[in-house]
């Protein structure tokens, strides 16, 4: 009785962080010491994973917390409940990489930073791989030793990536042809 009170009690003290997570992949917060639990940041980690049918597909369990969301006022939009890292490196399935390949649903995020980086000699970006909604915040990308194969019209690859502040490409030829733009 008193070891089960002492295990209740220290129970209730733990802080615990729940958020969607594919059951391949193993999920760490990346921002513990913030306070605002408004919004969560994690990493979705799924390097040296096999991937079925070469897509990162995970339907979150649905609930929900009472809780007020926060609207920018900028935008009026309302906020994404996560912001998601994701790490797609060393892949043992992934051959090609398309705006399908990652389906993360029934929760809001917002994917702020993503790793490609170190996939196998066959792998394939596709021309039309950010082209998707899901990308539209992406601040960091990783692709470097990524894509021994140059996309056709690799121009027009990283178009739609408007918030893009970091791009390695390095131990890739990708900078000569795909940044070489006009």
């Amino acid at each position: 009785m008193f070891i089960t009170s002492i295990f209740i009690l220290l129970s209730s003290l733990t802080i615990i962080h729940s958020f969607p997570c594919p059951p391949e992949c193993i999920c760490k917060p990346t921002d513990i010491d913030n306070v605002d639990f408004t919004r969560m940041a994690y990493l979705i980690n799924c390097s040296n994973i096999f991937l079925n049918n070469q897509q990162l597909i995970y339907e979150a369990q649905q609930w929900s917390i009472n809780e007020d969301k926060i609207i920018d006022d900028d935008s009026n939009d309302l906020e994404n409940d996560y912001i998601i890292s994701i790490d797609l490196s060393n892949s043992l399935s992934l051959k090609q990489f398309t705006n399908k390949t990652i389906q993360l649903t029934k929760f809001s995020y917002s994917i702020q930073s993503l790793s490609l980086s170190n996939q196998g000699k066959n792998f394939i970006l596709n021309s039309n791989a950010f082209y998707s909604s899901i990308y539209e915040n992406v601040k960091i990308l990783n692709l470097s030793s990524c894509c021994k194969q140059i996309p056709n019209d690799c121009q027009e690859i990283f178009r739609p990536l408007k918030n893009l502040q970091v791009l390695d490409l390095s131990g890739s030829d990708m900078y000569k042809t795909c940044l070489n733009t006009p």
